[in-house]
Formats: structure tokens, sequence, C-alpha cells
């Protein structure tokens, strides 16, 4: 049995970011359909790549180099899906709330990311100990 991992909506924390090439990484994803599409398909629960790829149908291939441009820009978190089977799927969650932009602040241009605050972290199921019902 897998477990996803939910999240709720909390209060959020933010980020300006002020840096050129920062800037640039957002805008870029945010500028393409299909990263688009994957950052609306990961609001509400974690997805693996290959779950992303069959709700947005997208190829495999392109989902992965998505979520690694996502990931760096920030948009998104990668963690680990926590199953009964010893092998672990990578999950992703989209991380960014809102994003506002800043052009008269005292650095000029910069945006404001309002991120989800951190969820506790599931147990770890190492040292759960399980019951024969």
């Amino acid at each position: 049995m897998t477990e996803l991992t939910q999240y709720s909506p909390s209060s959020d924390t933010e980020q300006v970011v002020c840096a050129d090439d920062q800037i640039d990484q957002l805008v870029s994803a945010l500028n393409d359909t299909k990263s688009r599409r994957i950052l609306s398909e990961t609001t509400r629960e974690a997805l693996s790549a290959h779950e992303i790829s069959g709700q947005c149908d997208i190829p495999i291939s392109t989902v992965y180099r998505k979520l690694e441009q996502l990931v760096d820009a920030g948009m998104l978190v990668e963690r680990v899906r926590l199953s009964s089977h010893p092998d672990y799927t990578r999950e992703y969650l989209l991380d960014v709330t809102a994003i506002n932009v800043d052009i008269g602040g005292e650095s000029g241009l910069s945006l404001v990311l309002s991120r989800r605050s951190p969820s506790p972290e599931p147990p770890d199921q190492s040292t759960q100990s399980i019951s024969a019902d």
C-alpha cells in the first residue's frame, strides 16, 4: 500500500527573490505550458513523476526535465514517498502558494514567494510496531 503525503493549507512563509538569475529561472518555469500544468496538478497532493505523466499527458522524459527545473527554481518540493516495499518513489508537491512582483523596492524588481509552511514529517516507520489483527 502506498501512502501519499497530504498537505493542508497553513500559514505561509515568504521569500524575497532579488537575484536576476533566480528571477529568470522562476519566470522561465512559469512561461512553459507543461510546467504550469505540472504545478497545477501538484497543488493538493504530492505526485510521482509517473502519476504526473499520466495526469498531464506529458511524456515521462519531459516530466523529469520539467520536475528538475521546477525543483531547482524552488517551486516544487521533492520528497520520498513511504511505502510498504523496499523501493522508494520520489514525489513532488507545489511549495509556492503565491508570487507577487515588487517593482519599487530598494533592489529594483523582486519577486515575493509565499511558501507553504513545512508540515510535520511522517512518523519513522522503521520504529513502529505492527500488530497482526
